[in-house]
C-alpha cells in the first residue's frame, strides 16, 4: 500500500508537470558534474601580463578583453546552475524556484560560451565548426540561437507541448526541440575556452616575438 509520504510526493510531482511542464517533473538528479579546478582569474592575469611583457595590437587587444570577461561569466554561470539544479533535486519538488535559477544560469553559460567562441572566430579569421560535424561547438551554437531567438518562437507559437519553453533541463544537459547539449559536452568546451584564456594570460611580448 502506498504511503501518504509517497502518495504526497507523487500528487507533487504530478502537480509540478502539469503546472510547469514535464521537463521539470522528470528530473531526478544533477548531472552536472563539477568543473576542473584551474586558476580563473583571467582578467587580472592578462593585465598584469600586459603590463610586464606582453604588448598586443588592436583590434587584439579588446578581443582578449572582451573573450576573457565572457569565458569567466561562463565559468561562473555553469558553477552556479550546478548548485541551484543541485539544491532542486535534492529538496521537494515544490520549491520550483531553483529549478528556474539552474536554468536561467546555464542559458546564460551557453550564451556567454558561445559569444566567446565567436571572438575566437574573430581573432583566427575562420569558423571554428563546420555545419553538420557534430561537434561540442555546432550543438552550441544552435542552442544559443534557440535560446537568442525566444522572443521569435514564442510568436510562431513554436514551445513544445509538455515542456516550460523552448530550451530546459535534463538529467544529462540542456534541451530543446530536435537539439540537445549535455553538461559533458558544454563541461569539454569549457576547458576549451579555458585554454585559450590561459594563451592570452601567458603570452609573450611582440618584442619577444621578434
Amino acid at each position: 500500500m502506498e504511503s501518504k509520504g509517497t502518495a504526497g510526493m507523487a500528487a507533487t510531482i504530478d502537480a509540478v508537470g502539469e503546472f510547469f511542464g514535464h521537463d521539470v517533473a522528470q528530473l531526478t538528479k544533477c548531472g552536472a558534474g563539477e568543473l576542473e579546478s584551474a586558476e580563473r582569474n583571467w582578467l587580472p592575469r592578462f593585465f598584469l601580463n600586459t603590463m610586464l611583457h606582453a604588448h598586443l595590437g588592436r583590434p587584439t587587444h579588446h578581443i582578449a578583453i572582451g573573450y576573457l570577461r565572457r569565458v569567466e561569466v561562463a565559468f561562473e554561470a555553469y558553477e552556479r546552475g550546478r548548485k541551484e539544479l543541485q539544491h532542486f533535486v535534492e529538496t521537494d519538488m515544490s520549491t520550483i524556484s531553483p529549478y528556474f535559477r539552474a536554468l536561467s544560469s546555464f542559458e546564460s553559460c551557453v550564451s556567454q560560451s558561445y559569444q566567446a567562441l565567436e571572438l575566437l572566430m574573430v581573432l583566427f579569421n575562420r569558423e571554428l565548426f563546420s555545419k553538420g560535424e557534430n561537434s561540442d561547438e555546432e550543438h552550441l551554437n544552435l542552442l544559443y540561437n534557440r535560446i537568442k531567438h525566444l522572443n521569435k518562437e514564442i510568436r510562431r507559437g513554436d514551445y513544445p507541448e509538455n515542456h516550460t519553453g523552448p530550451v530546459w533541463l535534463t538529467n544529462n544537459g540542456l534541451a530543446g526541440q530536435e537539439l540537445s547539449f549535455s553538461f559533458d559536452m558544454c563541461r569539454e568546451l569549457l576547458n576549451k575556452l579555458a585554454f585559450y584564456a590561459e594563451v592570452f594570460c601567458t603570452a609573450p611580448s611582440d618584442q619577444s616575438r621578434a
